[in-house]
């Protein structure tokens, strides 16, 4: 993955450095740090499969997705991921059960 960033500097400076800064987080675990959270975040930026168990499985296609986007929608996408968390998934569920009961 390291590979796919750097060859994308010499194009976009910007948005090498943001998702340099975002693929380093995630291999951190300070973002996005539970695959449920991967999943989430992938669904809400459009990319509706994704496959792998385990975290570190689930990066690579995230990432690839990422590095296609415009650069602003990435900028966007990155900034949506601080809101992703156990929390969220939780809220979500609630949600889901709440429509599922009513129906």
């Amino acid at each position: 993955m390291s590979e796919a960033l750097k060859a994308l500097q010499p194009q976009d400076e910007g948005k090498y450095r943001l998702l340099n800064e975002f693929y380093s987080r995630l291999k951190e675990g300070t973002i996005l740090p539970q695959a449920e959270d991967i999943r989430q975040f992938a669904q809400i930026v459009g990319l509706k499969e994704i496959s792998g168990k385990a975290r570190r499985d689930m990066l690579p296609s995230l990432m690839w997705f990422l590095i296609d986007q415009p650069a602003e929608r990435v900028r966007d996408d990155v900034t949506r991921a601080e809101a992703v968390s156990e929390k969220q998934r939780q809220k979500g569920f609630s949600i889901l059960t709440d429509k599922l009961l009513r129906n």
